[in-house]
């Protein structure tokens, strides 16, 4: 059972615990022959269980017998538990050596995917570098997405740099109203791949080729900074 395996009990503890529920004051000779594990394992099980408080003893002559302690005690160890790592907490902490790194390798599939990956970025704290292939993008979303996105986007006050292919359309254009700066440059033009860049270390990688829409998440520091500097020489670049 796995609510027993939180407070610390292994497959063959569990099965003798939920034995002793329904049958209090046990032998080990009985809890042998009735959970069918080897009388000295049993010996050693119940010396374990004796000792981390699963189990209650009374003794019958001069033989001990085994009774479950009752689940809400169980509850009351675990909350103990939890109370002795939440105040070793902050030392632990103090302990944690080197840089966290954190890497997501989730794959989002198909448009509903990438619209929740791309939603991501609406959490943001920084500006959103964004290399987008737009007649692609135009092709494969509908037009009241972007323009739900980029309305919540402008709530949020995230400013947002778009690097894109030349064209003549111009409802991507720099425009401060909407916190929005736009370059154009051929070097995105046929792109069918791209990335997104935005906080201290979060990058998007994502495929708008047709039938094989998907998504990456990715975070991690190096990444975000070497996309980041291949963002900005492509940025230099374009007009």
């Amino acid at each position: 059972m796995r609510a027993l395996s939180a407070v610390g009990m292994d497959d063959t503890e569990s099965k003798v615990y939920l034995f002793l529920l329904g049958n209090n004051a046990s032998s080990q000779q009985t809890i042998s022959d009735k959970t069918g594990i080897l009388r000295q394992t049993v010996y050693d099980i119940m010396k374990k269980m004796e000792t981390k408080g699963y189990v209650s003893i009374t003794k019958v002559g001069k033989r001990k017998h085994y009774s479950a302690v009752p689940p809400k005690l169980l509850l009351s160890m675990l909350k103990e538990k939890e109370e002795q790592f939440l105040q070793a907490l902050p030392e632990l902490e103090k302990m944690s050596q080197g840089e966290q790194v954190s890497i997501s390798s989730e794959t989002f599939l198909g448009l509903e995917g990438l619209k929740n990956l791309f939603n991501l970025t609406l959490e943001s704290t920084s500006e959103i570098l964004w290399i987008a292939n737009k007649s692609l993008y135009d092709e494969r979303f509908q037009g009241y997405y972007w323009h739900n996105y980029a309305k919540k986007r402008i709530d949020r006050k995230i400013p947002i740099k778009l690097l894109i292919e030349p064209s003549k359309a111009k409802d991507w254009n720099t425009d401060k109203k909407v916190w929005r700066e736009t370059r154009r440059s051929k070097l995105v033009e046929g792109l069918s791949s791209s990335f997104v860049i935005f906080d201290t270390d979060k990058v998007i990688v994502y495929s708008l080729e047709k039938g094989q829409l998907f998504g990456v998440f990715i975070q991690n520091k190096a990444t975000k900074e070497s996309c980041e500097k291949m963002f900005w020489e492509f940025w230099k670049s374009a007009r």
